[in-house]
C-alpha cells in the first residue's frame, strides 16, 4: 500500500481521497529515467469499513522491447486488480497480524502474472509476504518456468514522528 506522494524509481504518486479515506484514486506517472520505464498506470482503489481493500486499474506500456511477448505481439495495455483480507489479529509475541493478499496484471507480456500470499506484519513497520506467482507467458520468465516462489520484505521507517 502507498504510504506516500512520491515513490521510488522516479514513480510520482497524484492522490485524491474520498470523505473519511474510505476510498482514493491514482495516477502513478512513471519518470523518464530511462528507455526501460514501463509506461504509465491508472488504478482506482476502495478500503472496506471493516479492513481489506480491493483496487482495480488499467496499465499502458510506452517500451514496445518490454511488452513484446513470446509470440513475437506487442501487449502494452492491461489490468491492475488487487485485494487484501481484513487484519487477522494474532496478537502472539514476535507476530502482531496476518493479512490474505493476491494480485494480478493482464497481458502476455514479461509483467503479466498474477500472485496470492500471507502478509505476516511483526510489528507496525516490519512485514514479510510470501506466496506463489503465475506468469501468463513463461517463455519470458527465467528457466521458462511458470511459477515462482517470492517473498517480499517490507520495512517501513517512520520519519518524523
Amino acid at each position: 500500500m502507498d504510504r506516500g506522494t512520491r515513490g521510488g524509481d522516479g514513480v510520482r504518486r497524484f492522490v485524491g481521497l474520498c470523505s473519511n479515506r474510505v476510498c482514493d484514486a491514482k495516477l502513478y506517472v512513471l519518470g523518464a529515467i530511462g528507455r526501460n520505464m514501463p509506461g504509465e498506470i491508472r488504478s482506482a482503489h476502495h478500503v472496506r469499513h471493516h479492513g481489506g481493500y480491493v483496487s482495480a486499474g488499467l496499465y499502458h506500456g510506452t517500451n514496445d522491447v518490454l511488452f513484446t511477448n513470446s509470440d513475437g505481439k506487442i501487449v502494452k495495455t492491461g489490468a491492475m486488480l488487487s485485494a487484501a483480507s481484513p487484519d487477522i489479529s494474532v496478537g502472539l509475541k514476535g507476530l502482531k497480524k496476518v493479512l490474505v493478499v493476491g494480485d494480478v496484471q493482464t497481458g502476455k507480456n514479461v509483467f503479466g502474472a498474477g500472485g496470492v500470499g500471507v502478509e505476516l506484519y511483526f510489528n507496525d513497520y516490519i512485514d514479510l509476504i510470501v506466496g506463489p506467482v503465475f506468469f501468463i507467458d513463461k517463455a519470458l520468465q527465467p528457466g521458462g518456468k511458470r511459477t515462482l516462489w517470492t517473498t517480499q520484505l517490507d520495512v517501513d521507517i517512520p520519519l518524523g514522528r
